[in-house]
């Protein structure tokens, strides 16, 4: 219990002693009754304790939770990243391949002015 919790039922116990007739105190049944309110307040803090180092663990685990989530999620954006670059590498090899076989077979089969009206859309392309 805290303090205005301890002080409202000291009240509160006078006032029951009170209306049953009793109009003076025995320091010995005093200390006696103190004695108990401060054990009620002892078990109380033990158990505010437990429940405060129980939800911190709780918070402790959920943040643990969080961040693996975020570190896996980081790592397959950085799979998904490589595996692009990846296709990507071997597509631009493909289409540097059939720009190397196209102008191969124009060379062998064509003149010179043929292969130039050939590659100007070629030309444009890297103009722009």
């Amino acid at each position: 219990m805290e303090s205005p919790q301890v002080i409202q039922k000291i009240s509160k116990d006078i006032k029951d002693l009170k209306e049953k007739g009793c109009e003076s105190l025995s320091i010995d049944g005093f200390e006696q009754y103190l004695k108990e309110i401060s054990k009620e307040t002892t078990k109380s803090t033990d158990i505010q304790l437990a429940e405060y180092t129980a939800q911190h663990q709780a918070n402790l685990e959920k943040y643990r939770e969080d961040r693996a989530e975020w570190r896996e999620l980081f790592r397959a954006t950085i799979s998904h990243g490589q595996s692009t670059l990846k296709l990507l590498s071997i597509l631009n090899g493909g289409a540097a391949v059939a720009l190397l076989a196209f102008i191969g077979k124009i060379w062998t089969q064509c003149q010179w002015p043929s292969i130039l009206t050939h590659l100007w859309p070629i030309k444009l392309t890297h103009l722009s």
